[in-house]
């Protein structure tokens, strides 16, 4: 047998493969990318599940499906003055008493309104207390109803005259009384 071939006891061809591996330490980058995916993939999955709870939730108080959006309860009605005459552009507050969702919209120039309670952030339940409450600069009043039946209910809110506060009306009064009492003495001196 021949000795050419052969290195330190090992065939030449054998001995050349080992000589080209390259000894260093082992890359972690792979196990670093590897955490951090899983690590989102878990953020994903449980951003999830909390959806998926939070409109299984929503859907339980107004009695639909999950898939399915509550369903449409309109108030609807007119803003008027002890008289009965309609007030226009009144700025109306909708408030679930037992959530306090709050809601806020101006009914027209005529004073109609309408609103679904649907697109109160809770949603609404049967049974619940709605108020609005309407305020312009001359008046202001609110009217209470209950939640019953399906579809919608027709409820007008009537507001009373803004009887200003004494020291609103007393002060500016007296101060004009004052001024124009002065008037006549202001008067003669410029005369003179």
């Amino acid at each position: 047998m021949r000795n050419e071939g052969l290195i330190n006891g090992l065939p030449l061809a054998i001995k050349k493969r080992t000589d080209l591996r390259v000894s260093r330490a082992p890359n972690r980058k792979p196990a670093k990318l590897y955490a951090l995916s899983l690590a989102v993939f878990v953020a994903i999955v449980l951003l999830s599940v909390g959806s998926y709870l939070a409109v299984f939730q929503r859907a339980g108080d107004h009695g639909a499906s999950a898939l399915a959006p509550p369903s449409p309860y309109i108030l609807y009605g007119y803003t008027y003055d002890g008289a009965g005459n309609p007030i226009g552009s009144v700025d109306l507050a909708i408030v679930d008493i037992r959530t306090t969702d709050t809601e806020k919209m101006v009914s027209d120039g005529d004073g109609y309104y309408q609103f679904d309670l649907a697109n109160l952030p809770s949603g609404y339940s049967a049974g619940d207390t709605i108020s609005i409450v309407g305020n312009t600069t001359q008046y202001s009043g609110h009217n209470s109803t209950a939640v019953t039946g399906s579809g919608g209910k027709w409820f007008n809110v009537t507001l009373d005259v803004v009887i200003p506060e004494f020291s609103s009306v007393i002060f500016p009064i007296g101060a004009t009384m004052v001024i124009l009492s002065l008037v006549p003495t202001i008067r003669r001196k410029f005369r003179k």
